[in-house]
């Protein structure tokens, strides 16, 4: 069954995904967080079998995309869930929904069992197939709900004990209620693809509760570093961009957490430091892109460039440029011949337009910082113009881009030499050889630099 959510507080998308991933069965669900981003997603594609829609939005209102379903014809049900009485809206009076078809739920009223309720009234020819299935998942008489893995990095502290599934019928407690945690403890079941974690039914209604009240960066105490705190909201910004895009929420936190590494990065004098303490890490697509954002910012200090933009440019750069990609070990191929080696047509063929694709995504930030689209699409291109996706060699790279190119290759080889600082030498020697002209030859220069203590 697909779905369209749509509601600008990511908190509340969460919710009603949890609420509707537990009841029905495999729902493929579209997050959107205006009422013209839905429109354009209709455009697209009109076929769904549910909307799930708030009122009050910036660039375009529910009642928007209500009128457009109405002058396309377009019967899909539709749920009106927002905390606005419903007579005080025109177009949703009682008197103008569609009956039969449309229905009212108050925000904020009952929890899950009422949006539960609400969706089972809208799509009451389906009540057998959702009341068979009930999101429920028992095992030795205990019943589970499942949560999507990537919510928990919103924690530090277990709301109530979370299971890990092995089984149809086997589930293990993994985290106590009332322990706290490290993104290490979530992360390394994310690297074994699992996509849930689960709680028992009867701690899922004030859990259910919470994730819509509860802020993403709240932490008990001071158990995390600030570098931690910020690869982990890293990991937080992007599982929410792969879901619903560059929303104003996300920018807002992502900026924030961008002068909270640019504040790390002038600390930094040099990065031996910094890499020794992250030579355990293994979760490459979000880890390597804090690593990538300090060794920008620092090389933009050796460089001399000593505008912000620069290294807000470079830090969303690093946040977004494998935004797109799901494999780890993809992201790690710096070449096509890599690709190929390990992946099946399709995912090389996203390993491939993964650099226009993130491009793509941020768009929307182009006006506030100009270029930095470039920076992304341009990330994987090399001095001797055999990269991808244009063949761009050293004459035309601007450099920003030459920048953020020697600096993720560097990345990219201490990660290969599992932070080896021994091999720091010889793999800058190597890279001396192949960043000789152009704007990599003045990068290149001073690189070596910030390993110099």
């Amino acid at each position: 069954m697909k779905i369209l959510v749509i509601d600008d507080d990511d908190a509340i998308r969460q919710f009603v995904t949890m609420v509707l991933e537990n009841l029905v069965p495999d729902p493929v669900i579209t997050e959107c967080f205006s009422g013209n981003k839905a429109i354009a997603a209709l455009e697209q594609n009109s076929d769904y079998s549910l909307i799930i829609c708030d009122y009050e939005m910036p660039d375009g209102n529910g009642g928007d995309v209500y009128r457009y379903l109405i002058g396309k014809g377009n019967k899909t049900p539709f749920a009106l869930f927002t905390s606005h009485h419903i007579d005080r809206l025109e177009e949703f009076s009682k008197n103008s929904l569609r009956e039969g078809i449309d229905t009212f739920i108050q925000k904020g009223e009952g929890g899950p069992n009422a949006l539960k309720l609400g969706i089972c009234q809208v799509l009451s020819g389906l009540d057998e197939m959702i009341d068979e299935y009930a999101g429920s998942e028992e095992s030795e008489g205990t019943t589970y709900k499942r949560v999507r893995i990537y919510y928990f990095w919103r924690f530090n502290k277990c709301l109530c004990d979370i299971y890990l599934k092995l089984s149809d019928t086997k589930y293990v407690k993994i985290i106590n209620k009332n322990d706290t945690y490290g993104r290490d403890t979530i992360s390394k079941y994310v690297d074994k693809k699992q996509q849930y974690l689960y709680v028992e039914e009867e701690s899922y209604e004030s859990f259910s509760a919470t994730i819509q009240s509860q802020p993403f960066l709240v932490f008990e105490g001071d158990s995390m570093t600030p570098a931690d705190k910020i690869e982990t909201t890293n990991a937080i910004i992007q599982s929410l961009v792969k879901t619903t895009g560059v929303s104003p929420a996300v920018i807002k936190m992502a900026e924030k957490n961008i002068t909270e590494t640019i504040e790390q990065a002038k600390a930094i004098s040099v990065v031996d430091s910094l890499l020794s303490k992250l030579r355990k890490r293994d979760d490459y697509i979000h880890d390597h892109s804090s690593i990538l954002s300090y060794i920008s910012c620092i090389l933009c200090d050796h460089m001399g460039w000593s505008t912000r933009s620069s290294r807000e440019k470079l830090c969303f750069a690093a946040l977004f440029h494998d935004i797109t990609l799901e494999d780890p070990s993809l992201a790690m191929c710096t070449t096509i011949d890599e690709a190929i080696a390990q992946c099946n047509p399709v995912e090389r063929t996203a390993f491939e337009n993964h650099p226009k694709d993130a491009a793509a995504l941020i768009e929307e930030l182009n006006d506030r910082f100009p270029g930095l689209d470039r920076i992304i699409l341009e990330h994987h291109e090399n001095p001797e113009g055999t990269g991808f996706p244009r063949q761009l060699n050293h004459r035309i790279i601007s450099p920003l881009a030459a920048l953020f190119i020697v600096a993720h290759d560097f990345v990219h080889k201490i990660y290969n030499a599992e932070f080896d600082e021994a091999k720091y030498p010889a793999i800058i020697e190597e890279m001396k050889k192949r960043y000789v002209e152009g704007h990599y030859l003045k990068v290149m220069e001073q690189l070596p630099k910030i390993l110099t203590k």
